[in-house]
């Protein structure tokens, strides 16, 4: 089946080591594991000249730029950055699955008869409603739609199997109705902001409306089914099972070696929380290089080393005080002149 990684840089960013690390044990953990998937890229050309930088293009079978000079202007993505992947899907024509770039599935895919095949359940509690979000001109959510975010849980779309692509474009196109021509400004009370993010709109608009309409088709069309590929709910204190009687801790281990996702984790080192981002440094790199072997091909080595000798270093104490020391110095000599 045709496997799609979506990425586009907003503005002048750069990919960072950590991203790109992860994105390479995505496909490569990917193709171990589902050895007759196609994976294709799509990106625009800046950041493809990003990845080229580091052969990271080569890791893919298929790489398309031409579906993002199509993308609508009126969309913000630095408010609703998931819209590059959701315009990707709008412009598929067969079923397809998609898989976030900073998402690892160590495992086969189970790729049953499943309408939709979501990853797994959210707690909605850090989502806001949608009657929260500042909509477009003329948009309003129908009463259906409105019932249906109260009856389901948001669904997980790092990973997800369209296997309607009928009920997908019905989906992708509400999406595009809700997030065009809007900053999608949240609407949320002192003791609401404790709890959900003023940004979260993309959460909402992609994930839980994702589950509104899979409620409303599973009441309307008898041959659309649904299912999550891993029987978990996400709550903000950690991932429980669907199941409450399973233990948690041995349910858990399970998932952990099912899946990573990267996710807030890739700003370590601009946080300066340097022990997580070196731990995720030596920990993705070395899966990596665990995984390689099974190609047989030594020369996709030579893409983890590139990434690996641009990788930032870690301040030590002794660096800091030398730094320190320096400054004092230079300090001191003008003062002198």
């Amino acid at each position: 089946m045709k496997v799609i990684h979506t990425h586009v840089v907003n503005n002048d960013t750069q990919l960072t080591e950590l991203a790109l690390l992860t994105q390479t044990l995505s496909v490569l953990s990917w193709k171990h594991h589902n050895k007759s998937d196609k994976l294709w890229l799509y990106t625009d050309a800046k950041t493809l000249a990003q990845y080229e930088k580091y052969g990271i293009d080569r890791l893919y079978d298929h790489i398309d730029t031409s579906t993002m000079e199509r993308f609508p202007k009126n969309v913000n993505t630095n408010i609703f950055p998931s819209s590059h992947k959701m315009w990707v899907f709008k412009n598929q024509t067969a079923p397809f699955i998609s898989l976030d770039v900073d998402f690892v599935f160590h495992d086969t895919f189970p790729q049953d008869a499943a309408s939709l095949g979501f990853l797994h359940l959210e707690s909605p509690t850090t989502y806001p409603f949608p009657t929260k979000i500042q909509p477009p001109k003329d948009f309003s959510w129908t009463v259906d739609e409105l019932t249906g975010f109260v009856n389901s849980l948001p669904l997980n779309t790092s990973l997800v199997m369209w296997g309607d692509i009928t009920f997908t474009h019905k989906y992708v196109d509400r999406y595009f109705e809700a997030v065009t021509n809007t900053d999608g400004k949240v609407s949320i009370t002192k003791d609401e902001a404790m709890y959900i993010s003023p940004n979260a709109a993309q959460r909402t608009l992609e994930q839980w409306l994702l589950a509104s309409l899979t409620t409303l088709e599973e009441l309307t069309n008898k041959n659309f089914t649904s299912k999550s590929i891993v029987p978990m709910i996400a709550h903000p204190a950690g991932m429980r099972p669907q199941d409450y009687n399973i233990p948690v801790d041995k349910f858990t281990e399970t998932v952990n070696n099912t899946m990573f996702a990267l996710l807030g984790a890739r700003s370590s080192y601009e946080q300066e929380n340097y022990e997580v981002y070196s731990t995720l440094l030596k920990t993705i790199s070395g899966s990596i290089g665990a995984i390689i072997p099974h190609f047989e091909d030594d020369t996709l080595f030579d893409i983890l080393e590139a990434i690996m000798d641009d990788a930032r270093k870690v301040p030590n104490e002794n660096q800091e005080e030398a730094v320190e020391v320096t400054e004092t110095n230079e300090q001191q000599t003008v003062k002198s002149d």
